[in-house]
């Protein structure tokens, strides 16, 4: 027979530790301070650091950096080589111009919506999955 006084028998299972105590290093997210650096740099497409955060503004900046190299490369086109005065130029000239103030208004779009998402969200990015080196 078995004993019962110290109530119902228990089979061992998995062992579960709680570890929100424990000195192991918690996995960091993202730094908010290197997104920025890297929007400072790479204008929108720091927006791949964080992707997971702001999937469609990513998206959105890369169908308006791709008009914003292709309409000035169909306008030079179109007028290369057929400069005959400064009127024929002035066309290209200022599509060139226009795609300059475009490029620094999608460079700083990127930076103010960087620097306004907060430093939380970045925190709690997920990490990314470690991978074990091939053998």
């Amino acid at each position: 027979m078995t004993d019962t006084s110290q109530g119902p028998s228990h089979t061992p299972g998995p062992v579960v530790q709680d570890v929100s105590d424990s000195k192991a290093p918690k996995p960091r997210g993202r730094r908010k301070w290197l997104a920025i650096a890297l929007t400072v740099v790479l204008s929108g497409w720091a927006w791949l650091y964080s992707y997971r955060l702001q999937p469609r503004k990513f998206w959105v900046f890369v169908v308006l950096w791709l008009v914003d190299i292709i309409v000035p490369a169909v306008v030079y086109a179109n007028t290369a080589f057929s400069f005959s005065s400064w009127q024929d130029f002035l066309p290209a000239a200022i599509t060139y111009v226009a795609g300059a103030v475009f490029s620094f208004a999608l460079w700083l779009w990127a930076l103010v919506v960087t620097i306004r998402t907060p430093a939380e969200a970045f925190r709690s990015y997920p990490p990314a999955p470690r991978v074990s080196p091939a053998r």
